[in-house]
């Protein structure tokens, strides 16, 4: 059960991750920058010492291939021992739920919608992301 979430904007769209998936966030700006991310929808940085995988979250939600802006963050998790990083516009809050806040919805990589302050936030589920990614490189 999602405890609390990481509330953040892609291309003026509103979503959720759970933050035990993403428990850390970077400023971009020291450590990629616009010409680094151009057209690319993963790339590599090091973060205490760790090679983390970076994640153009908007190119993978069709929303378009990221900017980089002064409030743009790197969400940063681990899934089975590989770090990656998703890249988002901006932050708004992490927000602590109770069970009852989430309703369900079919989708490609966002299952739920949450209701928070009256706002329906598209909840990403990072594992399905990575998981999909590692299968399309594979078959490719």
């Amino acid at each position: 059960m999602i405890k609390d979430i990481i509330y953040f904007i892609i291309a003026d769209q509103k979503f959720a991750i759970d933050f035990q998936s993403t428990p850390i966030i970077l400023r971009t700006g020291v450590y990629i920058s616009s010409a680094e991310i151009n057209g690319a929808t993963k790339r590599e940085i090091e973060f205490e010492g760790e090679k983390i995988q970076i994640i153009d979250l908007g190119k993978i939600l069709n929303l378009g291939k990221s900017s980089l802006f002064e409030s743009s963050r790197l969400l940063v998790g681990d899934l089975n021992g590989e770090m990656f990083g998703l890249l988002v516009d901006k932050v708004i809050e992490i927000i602590n739920l109770n069970g009852d806040a989430i309703e369900y919805e079919n989708a490609d990589y966002s299952e739920n919608y949450i209701k928070v302050s009256g706002n329906n936030l598209r909840l990403v589920e990072a594992d399905k992301i990575i998981n999909n990614l590692k299968t399309k490189t594979i078959s490719d």
